[in-house]
């Protein structure tokens, strides 16, 4: 659904999948953008609770079909791997996605006024709830008064037998650098050393990044982490005194009496110092200064 402006919130998109026989709404979910990784995410959980289909019909949005002439999207490559034939709406004929169009509508009149949000999780949380009544108890009137739950029955789903994130993921190449590392994205990740010049997989699906050599897994990622930076950290543990003091290099250094007896990590980066403590708040010292400093702390 196109962007519309929620109060409280900003802009936000709808994606949605609807089974065009029943009218039954599989999967809906507001989200920040409308990006290929949104569209399979939710193809993935409905993929999981409700089996593949075995056609999806969609516009022609960036994120769904090349507009290159020539490669397949993302979203193309999944639906080639589950066995779904992909099919794209006519250009200026707006009717072969006229059903969608009238949920859309339905759902701007009957849900968004009737409820206030707090952020985008409470307004999906709400729009879950919503589904489940349009599902199970809207008398939908091309079903002669019948909700869409009426009609979707009788059937047995196609499971996907697969993993998932190797179906859903997209799958890159790299050769292993002389330092045992590759580039991917313009960030550094390790890799086992023995795969040195050899080359390896990628699979990376949103945050996530599995790294495969020789058909061995070889590493997990998140790529919100910067591990070119983590390589150069020499890491220590240390348990907070009764004083709420670490003591590190026989200088004590502040933390706070509410984490005694906690443990935390002192990784040393060049002349810092940094604290990682439970609570995920960062103290950054100086070293070799008796009177600690703190040069930054972070929540």
């Amino acid at each position: 659904m196109d962007a519309i402006v929620i109060e409280g919130i900003g802009l936000v998109f709808l994606i949605l999948i609807l089974d065009d026989y029943t009218r039954k709404t599989i999967r809906g979910m507001f989200v920040p953008d409308t990006t290929a990784y949104q569209a399979l995410k939710l193809l993935w959980n409905s993929v999981e609770e409700y089996g593949i289909p075995n056609q999806m019909y969609s516009d022609r949005g960036t994120q769904f079909r090349s507009h290159l002439g020539k490669g397949f999207t993302h979203y193309e490559l999944v639906c080639k791997r589950l066995g779904i034939d992909v099919i794209h709406g006519t250009v200026r004929h707006p009717q072969g996605r006229g059903k969608i169009e009238r949920l859309f509508g339905f759902i701007q009149d009957d849900f968004i006024p009737e409820y206030r949000f707090k952020d985008i999780d409470d307004m999906n949380q709400k729009f879950q709830e919503w589904i489940s009544w349009y599902n199970e108890k809207h008398e939908h009137s091309s079903l002669g008064g019948n909700p869409p739950n009426f009609r979707y029955v009788d059937f047995t789903p196609r499971m996907s037998c697969g993993d998932h994130f190797d179906i859903f993921s997209e799958h890159h190449e790299r050769k292993v650098r002389k330092n045992a590392t590759i580039s991917f994205r313009n960030k550094i990740y390790p890799v086992d050393p023995r795969f040195i010049k050899d080359k390896v997989i990628v699979k990376v699906f949103g945050d996530l990044i599995k790294i495969f050599g020789q058909s061995k897994f070889l590493g997990e990622y998140d790529t919100r982490i910067d591990y070119h930076e983590r390589m150069l950290r020499r890491v220590y543990a240390r348990v907070v005194k009764k004083d709420g003091t670490i003591k590190f290099r026989k200088v004590r250094y502040p933390v706070g009496k509410e984490l005694i007896g906690h443990r935390v990590e002192i990784l040393v980066i060049r002349d810092q110092s940094r604290a990682f403590l439970n609570s995920n708040k960062l103290l950054i010292f100086k070293l070799g200064e008796s009177d600690a400093v703190i040069v930054k702390m972070d929540r």
